[in-house]
């Protein structure tokens, strides 16, 4: 039997808790913290913030770094600045053995400001007596609200200390992390001061089912029972760290050993009629919807909306959506908002809503004057029945006429009085049913009001993207991400780049403040990617040489920033692209002998820039990075100009100073992976210049890095680590595929199909996942379709059609999924033509289905009609199911879309070729028709 107190049920974990869960927060943020990244973990209560901390705590300890943990609700919050700030240096004074040497650097220093006093005291007393490198975790912080007085200055401080790093170099020995439920827009007022625009934010979600595991040992019986108790507890809570928990323990202390005890024991201690009241969790996301800052109303319409299923799209600058996500009720999933779990779901479901509406206590109040109503005409009923009976009694019992007569007087004084108190009972109501009426119009009136607040909200939330300082970066991250979906309409991308343009054009480029411009230099440069997707070059170029010379001028002004030097580098990438308009070879292609030099000496200048910034800190992993991906970006482009050898010359650069750098740290497996990347490059670069010999050894380079890293990884980056192989697996079946060699490049597609089968098994919502999954099924297909030697037998391409079937049903839930997303349109629209073509022209009779290969086909050309490929397929199928007129139309539209002859590449030529073979056959069957 296993002991029950396995689980932790409440509180931080320690850090030798046998059921902590690790996941891939965990060594994002020890990472982060360890190369001094200014790191934050902002989400919903009991999500595990506190015993993430502790335990990176005890790994940095174990390697000799000084750690401090700030508990914010420890320190108080009846108090003026003064006291707030030496209580926290109090803290670490006590943390670090400190106290008499910070006490007395206090006192002396007493003219200083607090926040001057707290962090000159962290430079010039902990720093100074503690050699090795100091992390801070600032734990509860969104504490600092309830502090009397702003404490936005605070972390204004944390901001400076990382902007001093270029100056004074101790600096960099300090780092701070904050965790809390809330969001930097709640934490600070001035967005100037935000630090939360160098930060490193960490997302702390769910358990996965992977993850999930090491809880399966807290369960009585074999493994086969645990993982079955322990998926069924994952089918309620879906990896909530502490309702997964604490069901966990009370399965484990009920003794479960079936699903359906499972389902019972979580009905007992979550979906009972107290449960809300008696459970700490569901407490929490009871009180945070009801009694918060927001609109409750406007707050639980949405709640409700995103439970029936609609789409609602997850929007950060949306504060609604913001505290939906910190009472921890709602998730995303593929980019809209879902109900976190099945718990919440029944929980907090349609009858709560409705109860907690702002109405529904006049609603009660109303329901109980009726209720008040019937029980007062009851009482007189009853009043009226009892006087009867007296008057009933008097009559028998009296023995005269005077008595007779004085008691007929005294029940037609009751029964009077009664009638009166129905009459006023009747008035009352009558003034209350006014009453109600004039409510429900002052309703109605408040409800137009609210209306008109709302949208002036919105106006507002608008307002606030325009915002000069803090807000410039969340703009041009917005801006970037929205990029791939250019061509797609949608109100709230326009509103943004409305707000974004208002930024670049409202006049603070005069504004003197190096945050401030290099906020517009940045905005410049993510208009001038922008522009360049929607063919605007010379928007583009205007754009980025606007950003190139912002930053130039503050580089020539700070000569010593190495992160503005960073910044440079990116803006002559930029120019270099904007002169060749993107690296779509289709657009370079056209450009002219003076844009390539153009282009190129840009990129030239930002590499050399970027190996300046590397020999200053040689050793520091962000440079050395720098210098790769700008080689990386240096061959892209070589690459795309038909300069092969040339960009060989940038990625080998790139390649021999990552080989460099892994002699120094062998074991670095994200160097690894740089490097089996760079093989990747180089193996494609030889099957373009179709040497698939030389590819092949490239890819087995790759593959093997990879496999050794796969070996030694820990189970949270296994699943990447899976990935990666699966990518290697892939590129040697190409290669095979191009030699010819048909049975290794099956065997090798179908090792990558099965890892992505198991990768899917583990997480089916990870939608690039089941993108890879598609490809890898097209892979094998196209494999059993070409045989070995060239020969395939009916169950081979049986299977084959199996596989293209299955890539087309996952194509198409991901395009159902999100019809904007250009990468998925052009996935299912190619998924549709190699099916449709394989129906047609498969040998075997009883596997066509001509048809359903022109439903098919048309589907794919209706999604892209410019497209000759898929307009061949088509005319074949308008052809073969009789319908000649339309296929020779069909043909001749794909022939017209294709460039003139001395300008097709080799897929056009071939196009072309497969087109007139259509005329031609279209024409047999016309003049077959004819004679007939």
């Amino acid at each position: 039997m296993r002991d029950t107190r396995f689980y932790v049920t409440g509180g931080t974990l320690r850090a030798d808790a046998q059921s902590y869960v690790p996941r891939s927060a965990d060594s994002e943020l020890y990472e982060a913290l360890s190369t001094g990244e200014f790191c934050y973990v902002l989400t919903s209560r009991q999500m595990g913030k506190s015993s993430l901390m502790v335990r990176n705590a005890v790994r940095f300890r174990e390697q000799g770094v000084a750690v401090v943990i700030l508990d914010l609700t420890a320190i108080g919050q009846n108090l003026d600045p003064e006291q707030w700030y030496f209580g926290l240096l109090g803290r670490v004074g006590e943390k670090m053995h400190l106290e008499d040497e910070i006490e007395a650097y206090w006192e002396a220093n007493a003219r200083l400001a607090p926040l001057q006093r707290w962090m000159n005291a962290l430079r010039e007393v902990v720093l100074e007596k503690w050699a090795a490198r100091v992390v801070i975790f600032v734990d509860e912080i969104d504490y600092v609200r309830s502090l009397p007085f702003r404490a936005d200055e605070f972390f204004a401080g944390i901001r400076e200390s990382y902007n001093r790093r270029t100056q004074d170099h101790e600096l960099t020995r300090l780092t701070f992390c904050l965790l809390g439920v809330a969001t930097p827009s709640e934490l600070i007022r001035d967005q100037r001061m935000t630090p939360f625009n160098i930060r490193r934010a960490i997302e702390l979600r769910d358990f996965t089912v992977q993850e999930s595991h090491v809880l399966a040992s807290g369960f009585r019986g074999g493994a086969a029972k645990a993982e079955e108790l322990l998926n069924r507890v994952l089918f309620w809570t879906h990896g909530h760290p502490y309702l997964t928990q604490r069901l966990c323990q009370a399965v484990a202390d009920g003794k479960g050993s079936t699903r359906n005890d499972v389902d019972k024991i979580c009905g007992q201690v979550f979906l009972s009629a107290h449960a809300r009241d008696r459970d700490d969790n569901l407490h929490f996301v009871r009180e945070r919807l009801l009694f918060n800052e927001k609109d409750r109303a406007a707050l639980l319409d949405l709640y409700a909306e995103v439970r029936s299923g609609r789409n609602v799209a997850d929007d950060d600058l949306d504060p609604l959506i913001t505290e939906l996500h910190l009472s921890g009720i709602a998730r995303v999933d593929s980019g809209r908002l879902v109900v976190r779990n099945r718990i919440y779901d029944k929980v907090f479901d349609v009858n709560w809503v409705r109860a907690n509406l702002p109405d529904a206590e006049r609603q009660r109040q109303r329901a109980a004057f009726w209720r008040g109503v019937r029980k007062t005409v009851a009482y007189a009923a009853l009043l009226v029945v009892l006087m009867a009976l007296l008057a009933a009694e008097a009559l028998r019992s009296a023995h005269t006429k005077a008595e007779l007569a004085a008691e007929k007087t005294k029940l037609v004084e009751a029964l009077t009085k009664t009638e009166a108190h129905l009459r006023a009972t009747v008035k009352e109501k009558d003034q209350l049913v006014e009453d109600l009426k004039k409510t429900a119009a002052d309703l109605r009136t408040t409800a137009t009001e609210k209306g008109q607040l709302a949208k002036a909200a919105d106006d507002a939330r608008n307002q606030v993207v325009s915002n000069l300082v803090g807000t410039q970066d969340k703009v041009v991250k917005l801006l970037e991400s929205i990029g791939p979906l250019l061509g797609s309409k949608s109100k709230s991308r326009e509103r943004i780049l409305e707000c974004a343009k208002e930024l670049q054009d409202n006049g603070s480029a005069e504004i003197m403040n190096p945050k401030v411009q290099l906020g517009q230099a940045d905005l410049a440069r993510v208009y001038s990617t922008l522009y360049i997707k929607l063919g605007n070059d010379a928007a583009a170029l205007d754009y980025a040489e606007k950003a190139l010379g912002i930053v130039e001028k503050w580089v020539r002004n700070n000569p010593d920033n190495l992160e503005l030097k960073c910044r440079l580098v990116d803006c002559y990438n930029t120019v270099g692209d904007a002169i060749l308009g993107g690296r779509d070879p289709e657009n370079i292609k056209h450009r002219t002998r003076e844009n390539y030099e153009s282009a190129i000496k840009s990129y030239d200048t930002g590499l050399s820039l970027a190996r300046d910034i590397m020999q200053m800190e040689p050793r520091n992993p962000k440079w050395q990075e720098l210098v790769v991906s700008s080689l990386n970006y240096k061959g892209d482009v070589q690459l795309a100009l038909s300069q092969p050898e040339e960009a060989m010359k940038s990625y080998q650069a790139a390649m021999d100073l990552i080989e460099q750098l892994l002699q120094q740290a062998p074991n670095d497996a994200g160097l690894s992976e740089s490097l089996a990347k760079a093989y990747d490059i180089k193996g494609d670069v030889f099957l373009l210049n179709e040497k698939p010999e030389s590819a092949l050894k490239w890819f087995q380079r790759s593959y093997e890095l990879r496999n050794n890293n796969l070996a030694k990884c820990a189970s949270p980056e296994k699943a990447a680590a899976t990935s990666a192989l699966a990518r290697s697996l892939n590129k040697l079946g190409r290669a095979y595929d191009e030699l010819g060699r048909n049975k290794e490049a099956l065997d090798n597609y179908e090792k990558a199909l099965d890892l992505r089968s198991e990768l899917t098994k583990q997480d089916s919502m990870n939608d690039e996942l089941l993108r890879d999954l598609a490809y890898s099924y097209n892979n094998v297909g196209s494999a059993l379709q070409r045989g070995y030697n060239g020969a395939t037998s009916e169950a081979e391409r049986k299977k084959a059609i199996d596989y293209f079937e299955q890539r087309l049903t996952i194509s198409g839930r991901l395009y159902e999924e999100d019809p904007t997303n250009a990468d998925w349109r052009i996935d299912y629209a190619e998924a549709l033509n190699r099916y449709a073509d394989t129906l047609l022209n498969v040998p075997d009779k009883k596997l066509q289905h001509w048809d359903k290969a022109l439903e098919y086909s048309r589907h794919a050309v209706d999604l892209f009609k410019q497209e000759p490929r898929f307009l061949c397929v088509l005319a074949q199928a308008q052809r073969l199911n009789g319908m000649h007129a339309d296929g020779r139309q069909t043909a001749k539209s794909a022939l017209e879309l294709l460039p003139p002859p001395e300008q097709r590449n080799t897929e056009q030529r071939t196009v072309a070729d497969e087109l007139q073979k259509e005329l031609k056959a279209s024409a047999r069957e016309r003049t077959r028709s004819g004679q007939e």
